[in-house]
C-alpha cells in the first residue's frame, strides 16, 4: 500500500468515527467553513431544519 492510499485510508476512517459520534447523539450538531458552507450535519440538526440532507451541505443558509 502506498503512503498515499494509507493516508487517504486513514483519513476515511477518522471520518468514519467521526461521523458515527456526531449521528448518535440527539442535539442537532453542524459544521460549517469559513466561508458559511454547511459541510456536515446530523439528522437531528436535519430534522430541525426541516430540510434534507442534500439541501444543507453546500448551502450557506437553511
Amino acid at each position: 500500500m502506498t503512503d498515499q492510499k494509507s493516508i487517504e485510508k486513514k483519513l476515511e476512517r477518522s471520518f468514519n468515527i467521526l461521523n458515527s459520534i456526531v449521528e448518535n447523539i440527539t442535539d442537532a450538531i453542524y459544521l460549517k467553513n469559513l466561508d458559511g458552507n454547511y459541510l456536515m450535519a446530523n439528522s437531528s440538526a436535519s430534522k430541525i431544519f426541516g430540510k434534507p440532507m442534500s439541501e444543507i451541505i453546500g448551502s450557506t443558509y437553511v
